[in-house]
């Protein structure tokens, strides 16, 4: 299974995935569960069928300064595809390409 899946790898989401900043250990994951192997695989599948659905159209990309970032989004609804468009194209545009990470604060229930 795990062939199959790297043979979906889409060499400029490779290039992309290469190039972030990625500190990972000797099982191939960051500090924070992150494997670049893996997301070569989920980059490549939004890239393949996201981009051309959503069609993003991207405006001011080179204003997000190098090094960490905290992005602020408003997001409401049931399905974060808003989130996913935001990861790709940070990653497959960004100079340099970044990987995307989420903070998620859950409504309150008062």
């Amino acid at each position: 299974m795990a062939r199959l899946l790297e043979q979906v790898i889409d060499p400029a989401v490779e290039q992309a995935v290469d190039d972030a900043p990625n500190r990972v250990n000797e099982f191939g994951f960051d500090p924070w569960g992150f494997s670049p192997q893996f997301a070569k695989i989920g980059y490549s599948l939004g890239k393949r069928f996201m981009l051309p659905y959503f069609r993003p159209s991207v405006h001011g990309i080179e204003n997000v300064p190098e090094g960490r970032v905290l992005l602020v989004p408003n997001h409401s609804g049931q399905l974060p595809f808003d989130g996913v468009l935001v990861a790709l194209v940070l990653m497959l545009y960004g100079q340099p390409p970044r990987a995307v990470r989420a903070m998620v604060e859950p409504a309150s229930r008062s």
